[in-house]
């Protein structure tokens, strides 16, 4: 059985439309899903969004940031049977196929992987990036019980979670990646330029981060060819989500 736990921060109203755009992309590669989210107005999202019952769509507050998110839809899994268990975080926007990918993670886990990313970071120390990661039922367990307590600080979050734990797990499990980068991808001009030219190899938009850039430098960003990456349909959700 493959599981999906999909996190979310809705952190305005245009988000909700990207969201559901972003998990039908995604829900077809899995078995079971689990769909944990908190809203900017802690306020639920409508019954049976995108389909979901009751119990595995869950409203929670943003203790610990994506983290705090994490542990509860792992609860859903813990004592189930599975392939792999995957956590997947829609602070990026899926702008192209997943199959490869998700061939990828299948591929490595059949081989006795047990700790499998997406993208491998080398800033401050290796670690795998948590927006994507996928986990057999030993590195699942150990993540959950090393997620020991929700964090307000934000660094904090990042130095005890996101890198020294995922560089624990590196180490202590075999793992593998799909995607190396000593860089915060989409940050930059050049790397998008890089990604554009080779579109198929990336299939990621990192939301904040592009639209950090843009607000910043708006005319050193050329919007239109940023989003030729993007299908007509997530061209307009994402633009919506960027500009309100």
């Amino acid at each position: 059985m493959k599981n999906l736990v999909y996190v979310s921060y809705i952190d305005k109203p245009s988000k909700i439309d990207l969201v559901e755009y972003n998990f039908n992309k995604i829900k077809s590669f899995f078995d079971n899903i689990v769909f944990v989210y908190s809203s900017y107005n802690e306020k639920p999202l409508s019954r049976n969004f995108c389909g979901l019952s009751d119990e595995n769509l869950i409203f929670a507050p943003n203790d610990g940031y994506d983290f705090g998110k994490y542990k509860l839809g792992i609860q859903k899994f813990l004592d189930s049977p599975m392939s792999y268990t995957t956590i997947f975080n829609d602070s990026v926007s899926i702008v192209g196929s997943l199959d490869s990918i998700m061939l990828f993670i299948e591929e490595r886990f059949s081989e006795g992987h047990e700790y499998v990313g997406f993208l491998k970071s080398e800033e401050i120390r290796d670690h795998f990036q948590s927006w994507f990661i996928n986990f057999s039922k030993n590195a699942l367990i150990y993540f959950y019980k090393n997620i020991s307590k929700p964090i307000s600080d934000k660094q904090e979050v990042i130095n005890k979670y996101e890198v020294e734990l995922s560089n624990r797990m590196i180490y202590h499990f075999r793992s593998s990646f799909y995607w190396r980068s000593n860089a915060n991808l989409f940050y930059y001009q050049h790397i998008i330029d890089k990604v554009i030219q080779n579109e198929n190899t990336f299939p990621f938009l990192k939301n904040n981060s592009f639209k950090k850039e843009f607000t910043k430098n708006p005319h050193n960003m050329d919007l239109n060819k940023m989003m030729k990456l993007c299908s007509s349909q997530l061209s307009n959700k994402f633009l919506q989500y960027i500009n309100a």
